[in-house]
């Protein structure tokens, strides 16, 4: 699915496998202006369903109730070279003013939505996330959610204090399939090892009800290896795995020259990595 520039692999249920492109810019289907690289990836991602089976992806998204993030987070212990929140300064600056007692009050006008998110910079670099995890679950909301780098989730006493304040769901962040190639993205030492920990950690608690979901940022150098990462990811026990294309963002340091693969290239090495699984 390729939605505001996201491509998703979702694990097919029994009976099912089904891949649908959306607009990058709107909620229909593939935006016609300017969009030749969309289409063709679209013209070679529809639907393929089993005739047992009439649920799209698509479908199962459309029954989703609304989801809050609430961004708590200020720092991170990753430096990636693509990330959206390059800005530190200001994140920060916003994360400030986030406090306990603000997040409070959003939680109070956002009583009953379907999930709540806690998410912006690195979550778990919070030391009072446990308790705003809690207060999430006590707002009535079906689900609570955590995006993270899954590198503290490494810690098997920290994640089970997360889950008995109420965590749900979580989205962890890998960008490559080994050390180097992770570990070069992320501009961190020591990270590739934290967040597979991190992410075999949570597939213990799946069969209890936690869902483990993960991101990958698409770049020219993890293109080539998205067979391998999925394989891995399956292996590992994960439901759901996103794939998202890199977005323009201003960056202190500068750009990103020669990491932004063409929509072409997504499309291809989409389809190769569609093609190898079983």
């Amino acid at each position: 699915i390729v939605k505001r520039g996201v491509m998703r692999f979702f694990r097919p249920r029994e009976h099912e496998r089904s891949v649908r492109c959306r607009g990058r810019f709107s909620g229909r289907s593939v935006q016609r202006r300017g969009a030749s690289a969309r289409q063709a990836l679209c013209s070679q991602a529809m639907p393929v369903m089993d005739d047992a089976s009439r649920t799209t992806v698509v479908d199962r998204m459309r029954g989703q109730g609304a989801r809050v993030h609430v961004p708590i987070g200020g720092e991170c212990n990753n430096y990636c070279l693509f990330c959206m929140e390059a800005d530190r300064a200001s994140r920060a600056r916003a994360a400030k003013r986030m406090t306990a007692a603000r997040v409070r009050e959003l939680l109070a006008a956002q009583r009953g939505v379907e999930e709540v998110c806690c998410a912006s910079g690195e979550p778990t670099m919070r030391p009072e996330l446990g308790l705003l995890v809690r207060w999430a679950r006590e707002s009535g909301c079906a689900r609570v959610s955590l995006m993270t780098n899954g590198r503290r989730l490494a810690y098997a006493p920290y994640l089970a204090s997360l889950v008995d304040a109420g965590l749900r769901r979580v989205y962890v962040s890998i960008h490559g399939d080994h050390r180097a190639l992770h570990e070069g993205l992320t501009r961190a030492p020591g990270s590739f090892e934290q967040t597979v920990a991190g992410l075999r950690n949570v597939a213990k608690l799946v069969s209890g009800g936690m869902e483990l979901h993960t991101t990958t940022v698409l770049t020219t150098r993890n293109l080539g290896r998205l067979c391998e990462l999925r394989e891995q990811l399956e292996q590992m026990g994960v439901g759901q795995a996103v794939f998202t294309a890199m977005q323009l963002a201003p960056r202190p340091e500068g750009g990103v020259s020669g990491l932004m693969p063409r929509y072409r290239e997504i499309r291809e090495a989409f389809a190769r990595m569609i093609a190898a699984m079983p």
